[in-house]
């Protein structure tokens, strides 16, 4: 006996909202695809830097200022007070007048013609007279004046023997009084064949301009002074030690800072079998002292050794190793605008228009923070205050 006509009037409600559950879903996972897809497309093709157009982000930040205070359209007196400070790297900023798209009055020229070399540096002259004036014609010659041209050159660094003479003295008539010599000069590394600069010299190159001992064995060849590449390597691990004393004294200072920022980064560290991974850590106090630090393990143990006895803020991103930093009432957890920035960014695939006025707040935290960069913490906070007392109010 076949179904009555309401049962199949069920049966289908049934079936289409089976079909409007299982859309819902599909809907979903496309979006989800979607979003991934973009992501991935961004990360391959598109520029790593977080950029956002300047103009989108003011209008997202205006519609959501003027909800919030209750005040009409926005006019040129209720201008946010710093819309027109520089901005900073990672928020962004106000299109150059050179821009393209920005128009042509006001464009800034790039000006031509030659560098002015540095006020600085030494100069060397060199007169270049005609034949007229090198024979026996020159007495009939009078100098009216001259012209100077400027080229920069290069005079290549160079060693030299330095020695350094100690005279002896003694006393006339007494010979029992004995030799009297000045004493020798402290050297940072005790009977070495370097001097001072030479040492300095060696450790900027690797380590500032990035030249491995090996090849500077080689320019020093070429220079005519053998210096073998183990003496390099004694000499960088002396001077080590002594500059070990002055980074124990800035690490020593810093637990005294106002605020400490800390992160890590992975490394790769050569083993016998096979390269392990490491750890760096990079400190900053007070954009007074920047340390580095190596740890074989991301774990917790790193940041409670490096900052052991501190008493302050400490600004670092979420991972889960600083968790035993906070738990104490010494030290108080900062988080990190850059990062957070980061995930609204992610976010304008998805939900562009609430994405885009929160990235038009921090946009104008960036902008204050980089016209008070210079300014001590509590004067940062103030000027913070009184940026934000300044935003149009309900009238």
């Amino acid at each position: 006996m076949g179904k009555s006509l309401e049962e199949q009037i069920h049966d289908l409600k049934d079936k289409l909202a089976r079909a409007a559950h299982e859309r819902d879903e599909y809907r979903k996972l496309y979006e989800l695809a979607s979003i991934e897809l973009e992501r991935l497309r961004r990360h391959i093709f598109g520029q790593k830097a977080e950029h956002v157009d300047p103009g989108q982000m003011q209008l997202a930040f205006d519609a959501i200022v003027q909800m919030l205070t209750g005040a009409g359209a926005p006019t040129d007196a209720a201008a946010p007070a710093d819309a027109d400070a520089p901005s900073s790297p990672e928020g962004g900023g106000a299109a150059p007048a050179d821009a393209p798209g920005g128009g042509g009055k006001g464009r800034r020229t790039t000006p031509h013609g030659r560098q002015k070399l540095p006020e600085h540096l030494p100069v060397e002259r060199i007169e270049l007279l005609p034949p007229e004036v090198r024979d026996e014609r020159a007495t009939d010659m009078v100098r009216i004046g001259e012209e100077v041209s400027e080229t920069l050159e290069w005079r290549p660094a160079s060693f030299v023997r330095l020695q350094i003479v100690r005279p002896k003295f003694a006393k006339q008539g007494e010979p029992e009084a004995g030799v009297v010599i000045a004493d020798v000069a402290d050297s940072p590394v005790p009977r070495s064949l370097a001097g001072p600069g030479l040492l300095a010299h060696v450790l900027v190159s690797k380590y500032g301009d990035h030249l491995p001992l090996h090849r500077q064995e080689k320019i020093y060849e070429r220079q005519g002074v053998h210096l073998a590449r183990s003496t390099l390597c004694g000499w960088v691990s002396s001077c080590a030690e002594v500059l070990g004393h002055l980074v124990g004294a800035m690490a020593k200072d810093a637990l005294s800072a106002h605020c400490i920022a800390i992160d890590a980064t992975g490394v790769l560290v050569q083993a016998k079998d096979k390269c392990r991974r490491g750890h760096f850590w990079v400190l900053v106090a007070d954009r007074d002292h920047v340390l580095f630090r190596f740890t074989p393990r991301h774990n917790q143990d790193g940041p409670k050794e490096f900052l052991r006895g501190y008493k302050g803020y400490v600004q670092a991103d979420a991972s889960s190793v600083y968790e035993e930093l906070y738990r104490t009432e010494q030290v108080t957890e900062v988080g990190c605008w850059a990062h957070c920035r980061r995930r609204f960014f992610e976010a304008m695939s998805s939900d562009r228009e609430r994405a885009m006025t929160a990235l038009g707040f921090i946009h104008q935290l960036f902008a204050i923070d980089k016209a008070t960069k210079d300014l001590a913490p509590s004067r940062r906070t103030e000027q913070r205050r009184s940026s934000v007392s300044a935003r149009p109010r309900a009238s």
